[in-house]
C-alpha cells in the first residue's frame, strides 16, 4: 500500500514538471555540447559547436564546456540510443536553421532558430531524465525521510508537496542544468546517513554508497562538496569509524571528474571554469569570478524583492520558526541544516553572478532547500488552528510565486552590450540597502496573469503542430513568443461568449492526469466536497465569460432571428 503510494508522488511530479520543461540560455546549450561531442565525435572538446554558446572554456587551442560535467555524462548514454535509432525515426539530420548575433568586440553567436527534429527530441528527451527524473526522485526521497523524522505520513506528505511545488525545486526540475540532478544525489547520500543512524546499524556498503552519491554529486555541480564536507562533519559525530569507507565511496564518485579534468586540461585537481574563453569572459568582475564574501548579496539572496529566498518563497520562514523545536530532537541534524544553508548563502555571495543569471529565484541556492525544509515538520504538528491558517496562507503565496515564474526567463542584470559585466545602474548599488528590481510583481505575476503558466510543448504543439521545448535567448529583449490565438470561442451564450483560455489550457491535460493519478483518492466521500471545489477554481482560470465583438453580436443576434421567422 505504501509503495503504491509512493508511486503515485513520483508520477504526479515527474507529470508536472514534464509539462513546463524549457531550454533557454548557452547554460543548457554547452552541456548538450558536451554530450554531441563524446557520442558524436568520441572527444570532450566542443570545437564544432564552440560558436553556438558564450558558456565556453578555451585550453590549449580548443573549446570546452565550461561546466562540470556531470549532468553531460548523465545524459551521455541517452543521447547515444537516441542516435543509433535516429535515423529510423527521423531520417537524415542536420537540418536545423541557424541565425547570428554579435557581442561586444563583434563576437559572433550562431543561434538555431528552427532545430532538427532529432535535436529537439533530444534535448525534450534529456531534460525530462535527468533534471525532471531525479527532482521527483529527490522529492520521494525527502518524503521517506520526513516520514522517519515526524512518524507522520500527513506531515510527510505536506512537506513533499511545499518541496516539489512550493521552493525553487520546480525550477531546477525543468530546465537542462545541474542542481536538479546534484540535489537527488547528495540529499539521497544524507538519507542513507541518517537512516543507519536512526536503525543504529552500521553498514560499510551503506557508507561506500553515500559517499559514492556524494561525490557523483560533486561531479556534477562542484558546489554539492558544501553538503559533503557537511556529511564529512556529520559522520564525525554519528559513525567515525565509517569515515574512511565514506571517503572511498566520495573517491569513486569523482572519479569521472577526476579523469575529464586530467584528458581535458591535464590537470586531475582544476575545474572547467577556471579556463574560460577570454575573448568572452574577460570583462568578468573578481579573480575568476570569485570575490570576498559580500554581506549585502547576502542579503538581497535571502530577503531582498531581487531574487530573496524568503521573498519568493515565504513558507521558508516557518522553517527559521521550527528550528528550535527540532533541535530538541535532532541536534547534530539541525547544526548540518545551518552550516549547509550558511556556507551556500556565504559561496554564492562570492560569485560574481550571485543572481544566477537567467533563471527564477536565486538557483545557487535549490541544494540546500530541502535540508532547511525540515524543520517546517515542526510548525505543522502544532495543534493551534491560527497557526496553520498562516500557513497555509504563506505556502500558497510560495506556490502562486512559483508557477508565476513559468515564463519566458530574463536576465535583468546584464548589460547587453557586454554580457559578463553588470549594468552600470545596477553595479553601484548592489552593496547597499538600496532594492534594485522586483521582477517578480513587475515582470512574472503581471504575465502569468495574461499568459499563465507557459508550457512550450504545449503551446507549440497547438500553434505549430510540432513539439519544442526553445526559447531564443534575445526574446527577452526583442520580443517573446506569443499564441497567435490566445482565446478558443467554445459557444455563444447571447451578447455573450464562453472562451477558452488557451495560456491556461495545459492546465486541462495536467489537471486530468494527476485526477487519473489520484482517483481513488479523490473518490472518497469526504474528499468529493474538496475536489469539486478545486475543479471550479481550476475552471475559473482557463475559462471566461466576455462580451462579443459588436460585429460578433450583431451577427448572432441576425441568426437567431431568422432562425426564429422560421
Amino acid at each position: 500500500m505504501e509503495h503504491r503510494f509512493e508511486v503515485k508522488i513520483f508520477l504526479t511530479l515527474f507529470l508536472l514538471y514534464s509539462f513546463f520543461i524549457y531550454w533557454a540560455t548557452w547554460n543548457e546549450d554547452t552541456r548538450f555540447f558536451l554530450t554531441r561531442a563524446i557520442v558524436d565525435e568520441n572527444r570532450f572538446e566542443i570545437d564544432t559547436w564552440y560558436n553556438q554558446t558564450g558558456d565556453r572554456a578555451f585550453y590549449d587551442g580548443h573549446y570546452y564546456s565550461d561546466k562540470d560535467p556531470g549532468v553531460s555524462l548523465l545524459a551521455t548514454p541517452l543521447y547515444y540510443i537516441l542516435r543509433k535509432i535516429s535515423p529510423l525515426i527521423f531520417g537524415s539530420t542536420n537540418r536545423s536553421v541557424c541565425d547570428t548575433y554579435f557581442l561586444e568586440n563583434y563576437i559572433p553567436i550562431v543561434h538555431c532558430v528552427a532545430y532538427d527534429p532529432f535535436i529537439s527530441t533530444s534535448k525534450i528527451l534529456m531534460t525530462l531524465f535527468t533534471s525532471s527524473l531525479f527532482s521527483s526522485l529527490m522529492v520521494l526521497t525527502f518524503y521517506k525521510l520526513s516520514k522517519i523524522i515526524f512518524n507522520n505520513r500527513k506531515t510527510a506528505v505536506f512537506l513533499a508537496f511545499v518541496l516539489g511545488v512550493g521552493t525553487l525545486v520546480l525550477h531546477s526540475a525543468i530546465i537542462f542544468r545541474d542542481y536538479g540532478s546534484a540535489t537527488l544525489f547528495s540529499f539521497l547520500g544524507f538519507y542513507l546517513l541518517f537512516r543507519m543512524k536512526h536503525e543504529k546499524n552500521f553498514n560499510r556498503k551503506i557508507l561506500i554508497l553515500s559517499g559514492l552519491l556524494m561525490g557523483f554529486s560533486m561531479t556534477i555541480t562542484i558546489v554539492s562538496s558544501i553538503t559533503c564536507l557537511s556529511c564529512l562533519l556529520y559522520l564525525f559525530f554519528t559513525h567515525r569509524k565509517g569515515l574512511m569507507y565514506f571517503l572511498l565511496g566520495c573517491v569513486l564518485g569523482l572519479l569521472p571528474f577526476i579523469l575529464y579534468n586530467t584528458f581535458s586540461f591535464e590537470h586531475p585537481f582544476t575545474l572547467p571554469r577556471f579556463y574560460l574563453d577570454p575573448a568572452i569572459w574577460s570583462g568578468m568582475e573578481g579573480e575568476k569570478g570569485i570575490k570576498p564574501p559580500n554581506i549585502f548579496v547576502g542579503l538581497r539572496l535571502l530577503f531582498y524583492p531581487y531574487k530573496g529566498l524568503f521573498f519568493y518563497y515565504p513558507i521558508l520562514l516557518f522553517s527559521l520558526v521550527g528550528m528550535t523545536k527540532f533541535y530538541n530532537n535532532y541536534r547534530i541534524e539541525t547544526g548540518l541544516i545551518l552550516l549547509i544553508f550558511l556556507a551556500h548563502v556565504i559561496v554564492n555571495s562570492s560569485w560574481w553572478a550571485w543572481w544566477g543569471g537567467a533563471s527564477f529565484g536565486p538557483r545557487h541556492l535549490v541544494l540546500a532547500i530541502p535540508f532547511m525544509l525540515l524543520p517546517l515538520g515542526c510548525v505543522l504538528e502544532e495543534k493551534a488552528r491560527i497557526v496553520r491558517v498562516v500557513v497555509m496562507i504563506f505556502l500558497l503565496v510560495s506556490v502562486f510565486h512559483n508557477f508565476s515564474g513559468l515564463q519566458h526567463i530574463p536576465d535583468e542584470m546584464i548589460d547587453l552590450k557586454h554580457r559578463t559585466r553588470i549594468k552600470h545602474a545596477y553595479s553601484t548599488s548592489v552593496s547597499s540597502l538600496k532594492i534594485l528590481l522586483n521582477p517578480l510583481y513587475d515582470y512574472y505575476v503581471p504575465r502569468f496573469l495574461k499568459d499563465g503558466p507557459r508550457s512550450l510543448m504545449f503551446e507549440n504543439l497547438i500553434n505549430r503542430k510540432i513539439i519544442d521545448i526553445d526559447y531564443w535567448p534575445m526574446y527577452y529583449y526583442f520580443g517573446g513568443p506569443n499564441f497567435q490565438n490566445d482565446r478558443v470561442n467554445l459557444f455563444n451564450l447571447g451578447s455573450m461568449a464562453l472562451k477558452l483560455k488557451i495560456p491556461f489550457l495545459c492546465l486541462v491535460p495536467l489537471s486530468m492526469g494527476i485526477i487519473f493519478i489520484w482517483r481513488k483518492e479523490i473518490l472518497k466521500k469526504e474528499r468529493i466536497d474538496i475536489f469539486l471545489a478545486i475543479l471550479f477554481l481550476v475552471c475559473l482560470i482557463f475559462l471566461e465569460i466576455r462580451p462579443l465583438e459588436i460585429e460578433e453580436s450583431i451577427r448572432v443576434v441576425r441568426n437567431f432571428t431568422e432562425y426564429l421567422i422560421k
